[in-house]
């Protein structure tokens, strides 16, 4: 008889990758050291997704199939267009990232009998697997030790198939915090305009900072609904020589690398890697209280402030604003941290690794069987 796992290993590691826009919104840096990494692990990937961005990103060797979302009343007749594409290379595993993939990833998995393995990264996502209804989920990936705690705990899931991962960076080498000590203090925060409420306490909390007396250049990446009344806020309060409005698209990344200061003032119940890079980049993070983050580790990674306050804000801003020795110190040891706990390899092998672990034991059962 052959040698179930000699076979598994000379077989290609087929793989659907299903990818939502949020997903991509939220954390698209993570998404791509993922793509790269999985390559590398000798995974023959097929990148299935509704958003036409993919396409954009180092693929190498990798398939991007772009499908138009399974809406009603058109649900079945895309799910099987889809099925059909993706035909010609039958996955083993099919991999969901984020709840918008999950019908399709479901649809995909029942037509292959392939695995299905579902990615948590936001409370949305365990509130959506409460009401599946696809075939059983073979793993769960919790994108930090939080949500896996709430599938094992509130949705009563069995530690043996939850797996925890963390989200993979490219720690830099040099400190991007305050290089030049005479330079103007330069503070980037990335926000939605469609609730002014989780965008007020950072106002107020620079308002008080300008009274205060600090110099620094504060940048707003977003865009929404209130935009205007944002902007109205900020001539009103005469903020027009401190803070800027950008819209976040395409400019994030480069921004936070030429950035001093992070600033996330909401608390967030999905994951957004914007804090973790700027820890990679060496960039100080301050940040609102965020449970669902492992890498902010007050007086550690970042400056946890104690409430999402506008006060509360102040005083973590001001602890750097005022020491920039400090403020260097803290984000070399939040950079060592990305490099030590999030390096983007270890992403992608644990990845790998648990496709490999649910291949094996397919074709095991099927010897078996």
């Amino acid at each position: 008889m052959s040698d179930p796992k000699a076979s598994t290993e000379q077989r290609p590691l087929n793989v659907a990758l299903c990818i939502d826009q949020n997903a991509i919104d939220r954390f698209r840096r993570v998404i791509q050291h993922l793509l790269v990494g999985l390559v590398d692990q000798a995974v023959s990937l097929r990148v299935v997704s509704s958003d036409s961005r993919v396409q954009r990103f180092s693929l190498g060797p990798a398939r991007a199939t772009i499908h138009q979302p399974p809406a009603w009343p058109w649900t079945r007749q895309r799910l099987g267009q889809l099925i059909d594409a993706v035909s010609g290379q039958p996955p083993m595993v099919v991999h969901a990232v984020a709840r918008d993939t999950f019908r399709v990833a479901a649809a995909l998995a029942e037509a292959f009998d392939a695995d299905p393995v579902v990615q948590v990264t936001s409370l949305a996502d365990c509130e959506a697997l409460a009401n599946w209804q696809g075939p059983p989920i073979a793993r769960y990936i919790a994108m930090t030790q939080s949500l896996a705690i709430a599938l094992t705990d509130q949705l009563s899931i069995s530690k043996d198939r939850v797996v925890f991962i963390r989200p993979g960076a490219l720690a830099g080498r040099e400190i991007m915090c305050f290089p030049q000590p005479e330079r103007t203090a330069t503070l980037l925060s990335v926000a939605t305009f469609d609730d002014f409420a989780t965008m007020e306490p950072l106002i107020d909390a620079v308002t008080q900072l300008v009274k205060n007396g600090h110099s620094f250049m504060l940048f707003i990446l977003g865009e929404g609904r209130q935009e205007s009344k944002v902007r109205r806020i900020i001539r009103d309060r005469n903020l027009t020589a401190n803070v800027a409005l950008a819209h976040a698209e395409g400019t994030t990344a480069q921004a936070i690398d030429s950035a001093d200061i992070f600033v996330r003032p909401s608390v967030d119940k999905a994951f957004y890697d914007d804090s973790l890079h700027a820890m990679a980049t060496g960039t100080v993070v301050v940040s609102c209280p965020n449970p669902l983050y492992d890498h902010l580790r007050d007086g550690e990674t970042a400056v946890v402030c104690q409430q999402a306050s506008a006060s509360s804000l102040v005083e973590g801003i001001e602890k750097l604003l005022n020491d920039h020795d400090a403020a260097r110190d803290l984000a070399a040891r939040g950079m060592e941290y990305v490099r030590k706990h999030h390096a983007m390899s270890a992403m992608a092998e644990q990845t790998a690794n648990l496709y490999r672990t649910l291949a094996l034991a397919r074709a095991t059962f099927r010897i078996k069987e």
